[in-house]
């Protein structure tokens, strides 16, 4: 049963009680204006239902990732105009870097078009926000031409990536399911990637804006009937995961130039590269770097740290120990 099914049987349940209580009225000769107080709950769930539940579970049903905020301003259902325009710009610029990071576009140039962008689902002044992957095309080579598209692939893998941390986080260990999550995916899946999602899990929920007090996460990505809430608690166990070493010992010493520098973070990008095919490095740094980290901005640095690489043993991700000009 589709959300929308279950939402529409409890709708048919409510009129079939409505239309029994009617006939007991009837039944008993009372005047329908003096019963009208019995059926208050009733239309008071009828409302309920129809105004809310079932348009949330159209959604959910189309939906391949669902973006749900609680809290006082998705409350009130009458957000500001620039925090929803900053909430939904978050929450694709997050998808975007995910997609970016992700191991089948290591060395390749992103494109972000209408071939492959989200198509909207849902987006409410109550702060609900649906996406779905694009439809593939009318024709089976049109199809295939799609789901072949490395960055589709890419996007698709992006998601359920989302959807697998936010499920993660519900646990004291959330690397396990994760980890999971990657050996069932292979190479393209790595720490790279698996970094972008946490930190995108993190970013979801603002850090210093109180009226907002969670984000579920639901829709296909999420397995199961409910979706995966990301609360205060849980944006702490994802911080704390983010700022963990869990890169391999392999080291590395690079020059490039010290770009798109993300301090909530605490990583950067090295672009511009000497010696490597790919196009950049996500680094992540230390809160001792953090000086000459905005003091180097769009500047060619050396960083030396541990490093994992790519099947063609090409850099990937970088935990920093140390800074240097170049």
């Amino acid at each position: 049963m589709t959300w929308a099914e279950n939402v529409r049987f409890k709708l048919r349940a409510v009129h079939t009680e409505m239309a029994e209580l009617r006939r007991y009225i009837q039944d008993r000769g009372l005047p329908e204006a003096e019963a009208e107080h019995l059926f208050r709950g009733h239309l008071r769930s009828l409302d309920a239902l129809a105004l809310e539940k079932l348009p949330l579970a159209v959604a959910m049903d189309t939906s391949d990732i669902l973006v749900r905020y609680q809290g006082k301003d998705a409350h009130a259902g009458r957000c500001p105009i620039t925090k929803m325009n900053r909430l939904f710009t978050n929450l694709r610029d997050q998808v975007v870097e995910m997609t970016k990071s992700h191991g089948q576009l290591s060395g390749s140039r992103f494109r972000w078009s209408g071939d492959v962008d989200l198509l909207v689902t849902a987006c409410t002044p109550s702060l609900i926000f649906g996406f779905k992957l694009p439809e593939p095309g009318v024709t089976r080579d049109q199809e295939n031409r799609m789901l072949l598209d490395p960055h589709y692939t890419a996007l698709k893998d992006s998601l359920d990536l989302m959807g697998v941390v936010a499920s993660s986080l519900q646990h004291e260990n959330p690397r396990t399911m994760i980890d999971e999550f990657a050996a069932e995916r292979g190479v393209n899946v790595d720490e790279c990637f698996i970094d972008s999602g946490l930190v995108a899990a993190r970013k979801l929920l603002p850090a210093r804006d109180r009226r907002l007090e969670s984000v579920e996460i639901a829709g296909r990505v999420v397995s199961g009937s409910e979706g995966m809430v990301i609360d205060r608690e849980r944006w702490e166990r994802a911080d704390h995961i983010i700022r963990a070493n869990h890169v391999p010992r392999d080291t590395l010493e690079i020059a490039g130039f010290l770009m798109a520098v993300d301090y909530e973070v605490s990583r950067f990008t090295l672009r511009q590269l000497d010696g490597w095919k790919v196009r950049g490095v996500r680094c992540r740094y230390r809160e001792e770097h953090e000086e000459f980290v905005r003091n180097h901005g769009k500047k060619k640095k050396w960083v030396k740290g541990r490093a994992c690489f790519d099947r063609e043993r090409q850099p990937r991700f970088v935990e920093v120990d140390d800074l240097q000009a170049a």
